[in-house]
C-alpha cells in the first residue's frame, strides 16, 4: 500500500456505528487495517453524519443529537455499492449503501441543520464507511475491484448516533443517542 500523509483529525464528530453481522464487520476491519492505516487504530467503521466542528460546538452538536434522534426511526440498510473518490493527491475506497441510503440523506441534512451547519458550497453527500486510502487511485480501483467481484451485500441497522471527540490521536465518545427513542 502505497501511504499518504495524514493529518490528524482533531475536533467533534457525529457517527453511527451501523450493527452488521460479525463476519461483515469482521471483513471491513480487516480491509481498513489493510488499507485505512490512518484511521483504522482510532475508530472502526463508521458512516460520519457530521464532519469535524470546533471543540467549542460540544453543546450545539448534543443538542442537534438529542432533537434529530427524537424525531428519526431506526433504519435498515444494504451496503452493496462501491465508490472511488479522487482528490488532490489521495484516492478513498467506499462501501455504501444502497437499500437505506435515503434515510441516511434524510438523517444528514436534519442534524446538520439542527446544528445551524450551512452544506451550501458542500460537495454532495453520500453515505458510506472508509475502507482505504491511498495515494495511488489504481491501488483503491483494485480494492474496490475484489469488493464487486464477491457481490457482497453487508445487511446493516442505524440505531445509535454518537457524538465523538477525536484528538490528541484518540477518540472518546462524548454522548449517543438512540434513533426513535
Amino acid at each position: 500500500m502505497t501511504a499518504t500523509p495524514t493529518a490528524r483529525p482533531n475536533g467533534l464528530f457525529v457517527v453511527a456505528f451501523p450493527k452488521l453481522a460479525e463476519s461483515d464487520l469482521a471483513l471491513l476491519t480487516d480491509l481498513r487495517a489493510r488499507h485505512h492505516l490512518a484511521e483504522v487504530w482510532l475508530i472502526g467503521p463508521h458512516i460520519t453524519f457530521i464532519f469535524q466542528q470546533p471543540h467549542d460546538r460540544e453543546a450545539v452538536l448534543a443538542a442537534a443529537l438529542s432533537k434529530v434522534s427524537d424525531a428519526t426511526p431506526a433504519f435498515d440498510m444494504v451496503l452493496r455499492r462501491t465508490t472511488l473518490h479522487v482528490d488532490p493527491g489521495a484516492a478513498y475506497a467506499f462501501v455504501e449503501p444502497q437499500e437505506g441510503r435515503e434515510p441516511a440523506l434524510a438523517l444528514y441534512r436534519a442534524l446538520n441543520e439542527a446544528a445551524g451547519i450551512d452544506l451550501a458550497g458542500v460537495p454532495g453527500y453520500s453515505p458510506h464507511i472508509t475502507i482505504g486510502k491511498s495515494a495511488s487511485a489504481q491501488e483503491m480501483r483494485d480494492v474496490l475491484q475484489k469488493l464487486r467481484r464477491a457481490e457482497f451485500a453487508m445487511p446493516a441497522r442505524i440505531d445509535t448516533l454518537s457524538l465523538i471527540d477525536v484528538s490528541m490521536g484518540r477518540m472518546q465518545v462524548l454522548g449517543e443517542a438512540r434513533l426513535g427513542s
